[in-house]
C-alpha cells in the first residue's frame, strides 16, 4: 500500500472542474485557512452550479439537533433531508460521531440521486474533499 499526501495547493482554482467532472475523485489545499473554509468553497461552487440541486452539511452539530447516535438514524436522517428527483449533495463535515456513518448511504433509493463528498484532514493536515 502506497501513502501519498496531497499536493498543496489553492483548491479554488479547481474547484469548478472536481464539482462538475466526475473523474476528478478528491480536491485538497487550504492548510492555513482550514478545513471550514474548504467546506464554503465547496458548498459555494455547488450552488453556483447547480443552483436546483439539494445540498445538505452534515456535521456534528447538526447530528445533535436531529438527535442522530447511529446509522440507520443518520440513513432515516438522510432521507428526510433529501428531496425526491433531485441531485441531493451531501457534504459530510469530518469526524461524525456516529460509527460505521458510511453505511447510512447505502442501499438509498436511486431517486434521490445523492453524491457524497467527504471532508477530512489528509497527512500534514492538509484539508481535503473526496467524492464517495
Amino acid at each position: 500500500m502506497v501513502n501519498v499526501c496531497p499536493a498543496e495547493s489553492d483548491p479554488r482554482l479547481t474547484v469548478g472542474d472536481f464539482i462538475k467532472n466526475d473523474s476528478i475523485k478528491a480536491i485538497s489545499g487550504l492548510r492555513n485557512e482550514g478545513a471550514d473554509v474548504l467546506v464554503k468553497v465547496v458548498m459555494d461552487e455547488i450552488k453556483k452550479q447547480f443552483p436546483k440541486d439539494n445540498a445538505v452539511l452534515i456535521d456534528r452539530d447538526l447530528l445533535a439537533d436531529e438527535g442522530v447516535c447511529f446509522p440507520q438514524e443518520l440513513k432515516d436522517m438522510v432521507l428526510r433531508k433529501s428531496v425526491s428527483g433531485k441531485v441531493n449533495r451531501m457534504l459530510v463535515g469530518g469526524d461524525l460521531s456516529v460509527i460505521g456513518w458510511q453505511q447510512a448511504f447505502v442501499g438509498l433509493p436511486d431517486n434521490l440521486h445523492i453524491q457524497v463528498y467527504y471532508f477530512t484532514l489528509a497527512c500534514r493536515q492538509v484539508p481535503m474533499c473526496s467524492k464517495m
